[in-house]
């Protein structure tokens, strides 16, 4: 029998501190002789599961053999029959090269993402999606955990000490330097990986399930909440070992422990103020032709094909003037619609404000819409900037309509989400308009945000927009029910 194969069956036949194991008396009492096996019971229920896990292993159209995998520590998954990932995944995989270097921007395959396992991570199930890449590695991602990539097939590390992925998080994030770990995960690329074992300190040991997923992807993905009987001194994790089916080691991550970790605090009178971070004044080349270009607000803009982009201030503003020496967001953006997902595909750098600024745009790519310079200050309703940018440039018609609903998204979402609002917006609907119209008759007199009240326990917030485009946020019972205000601006 396989070294998998024996464990299953200790696990399923628990043995005795005082038996010896012999195969062949099991072969010898197998035969059909009346009443005998009642002697032998733990004997005669491994030889007959051993049979039935042959059978099973032995033949694929059971449809079974990566449920008992599975048992065993590790489930095979077949990438082409997983279903396809949302959208929304899709997108995400798709938008991972922005900002990268074109040499270390992972080529993924995001139209090919799917849903691979479910895993359950701090007691909720969280879904596995993987992509493969242009150049035979992947990226992958737990849902609302952590992912990453191995964009080159030599990324993998076959056969060395890199193919065991681990990464982990303190059982308590007030002692982060004690490393006591309350949860592991990973991947893996080793083929002939069989478990992945948990070691601890009182001796304890755990086998850690994992999925390996067929080509592309030819990896193995796992995360692992360490139980909280193990979140102690003398119970504590000491190290992630990664076996073979033969019990050979293929990696091992361990975990140093430090009883009394230091924090350097740094004394009052030490601290400093950061520094505005200077920004670059050019972009590494010059924009190439054909170029975009544009000005507004005090700035010119010109984007090259290669997607560099350079602003030069060209006058003053008052806004601009109140921003000199203080931090502010340069950037340009795309508007796109990637796997039926409406979305501002952009990058800027962030620093102090200066007459000449130039980066590129990785990932990006052109032609561009728009550019801006996002001020530090503002986003309270009413927004003292009038729900803009200190600076915008359209460089489209596109960009110009994006610039005007913005503006409109971002009046009624920072109206929704102010404080005093969220309280009034709990009470039944009537009383609700009346208290909201109340508290800030004036200003809506002025502003386009109308308040209607559904039914008795719900409102509706509303603004048109300049072109013609209605923003909406329904709230029942003080929670928000459907919003149109994305990619635009968020509310809450």
């Amino acid at each position: 029998m396989t070294d998998l194969l024996e464990l299953a069956l200790d696990d399923l036949v628990p043995s005795t501190p005082d038996e010896r194991p012999d195969w062949a008396d099991v072969l010898a009492r197998s035969r059909p002789i009346p009443a005998r096996w009642r002697r032998h019971p733990r004997r005669a229920a491994a030889l007959a599961l051993g049979l039935v896990l042959v059978v099973v292993l032995a033949t694929p159209a059971l449809g079974v053999q990566g449920y008992v995998l599975h048992l065993l520590g590790r489930k095979n998954v077949s990438f082409g029959s997983s279903p396809s990932a949302p959208n929304v995944v899709k997108k995400q995989f798709f938008d991972l090269p922005v900002g990268a270097p074109t040499d270390m921007a992972p080529q993924v395959k995001a139209g090919e993402a799917r849903t691979v396992a479910t895993f359950s991570i701090a007691g909720h199930p969280r879904r596995l999606w993987v992509a493969p890449t242009v150049q035979g590695g992947y990226c992958y991602t737990f849902e609302l955990d952590f992912g990453g990539c191995r964009a080159k097939a030599a990324d993998r590390d076959l056969g060395a000490r890199g193919q065991f992925g681990v990464t982990w998080t303190a059982a308590s994030p007030r002692l982060p330097g004690a490393a006591l770990v309350g949860h592991v995960g990973g991947d893996l690329t080793a083929p002939t990986a069989s478990r992945i074992t948990a070691h601890y300190a009182d001796g304890a040991t755990a086998d850690v399930p994992f999925v390996w997923v067929s080509r592309p992807i030819a990896a193995g993905f796992y995360t692992y909440d360490i139980p909280v009987a193990h979140r102690s001194r003398q119970h504590r994790l000491l190290d992630l070992t990664l076996y073979d089916g033969k019990g050979k080691v293929l990696g091992r991550q361990t975990f140093q422990y430090n009883p009394s970790p230091r924090f350097h605090a740094i004394p009052p009178a030490r601290v400093r103020v950061s520094q505005p971070r200077v920004l670059p004044t050019a972009p590494p080349a010059a924009p190439s032709a054909p170029v975009q270009e544009g000005s507004a607000d005090g700035f010119q803009v010109v984007v090259g094909h290669n997607g560099a982009a350079q602003f030069t201030q060209t006058g003053t503003t008052p806004i601009l003037s109140e921003l000199a020496g203080h931090n502010v967001g340069f950037s340009c953006f795309r508007l796109t619609r990637e796997f039926g997902i409406f979305t501002v595909r952009g990058l800027g750098q962030w620093g102090r404000l200066a007459a000449k600024v130039g980066f590129l745009l990785s990932g990006v790519g052109t032609p561009v819409d728009g550019c801006e310079v996002q001020a530090s200050i503002g986003r309270l309703w009413p927004d003292r900037l009038h729900d803009r940018a200190a600076v915008e440039i359209p460089l489209t018609a596109a960009g110009r309509r994006f610039f005007a609903d913005r503006q409109a998204a971002r009046d009624l979402a920072l109206f929704v989400r102010s404080r005093r609002v969220q309280e009034l917006r709990r009470e039944p609907a009537a009383r609700a308009r009346a208290d909201i119209l109340a508290a800030y008759g004036k200003e809506l007199s002025r502003s386009p945000i109308r308040i209607a009240a559904v039914d008795a326990e719900t409102l509706r917030f509303s603004e048109r927009s300049g072109t013609g485009r209605t923003f909406s946020v329904t709230v029942r019972r003080g929670r928000i029910t459907a919003e149109n205000l994305k990619p635009y601006a968020l509310v809450f």
